[in-house]
């Protein structure tokens, strides 16, 4: 099972980088059982909301992975900036909608809102993100 769709990165300003948890955090919780982590299933995602709730506080970007990567196998997160590769001059910023309850990308030029289903996540390159691209800044 894919679970790279599960997959979150923090941004913190003071360093103008990101943290991956998980990453950091897969060897600690790797081996415990998933009933010592949490009692329940709603449990967890309370635990989950009340931590992205607190990073937001504090300032920080939680941005979740859409589970695809690009033509050059990278991960693709909401805040990425891609470029559309069959359309040389396209260039959009990944961003979950809730309305619909997916990811769309939006159109920096002309201002289009595109469903992030209408490409092969390997049409496109990501080639940077809003938090740390000086013309986003």
């Amino acid at each position: 099972m894919n679970t790279d769709r599960f997959k979150y990165r923090i941004y913190v300003p003071e360093i103008n980088n990101y943290i991956y948890p998980l990453e950091d955090q897969k060897e600690d919780l790797a081996d415990l059982p998933h009933e010592e982590l949490w009692d329940s299933p709603e449990q967890l995602i309370a635990d989950i909301h009340n931590k992205i709730e607190e990073l937001h506080s504090n300032k920080r970007k939680v941005e979740q992975c859409t589970g695809l990567k690009d033509a050059y196998n990278t991960l693709i997160y909401e805040g990425d900036i891609v470029r559309i590769i069959p359309e040389d001059d396209e260039m959009g910023i990944i961003r979950w909608e809730n309305d619909i309850a997916r990811f769309v990308i939006d159109n920096i030029w002309d201002k289009i809102q595109y469903d992030f289903d209408n490409w092969k996540s390997t049409e496109l390159e990501v080639i940077n993100n809003i938090n740390q691209d000086d013309y986003f800044k």
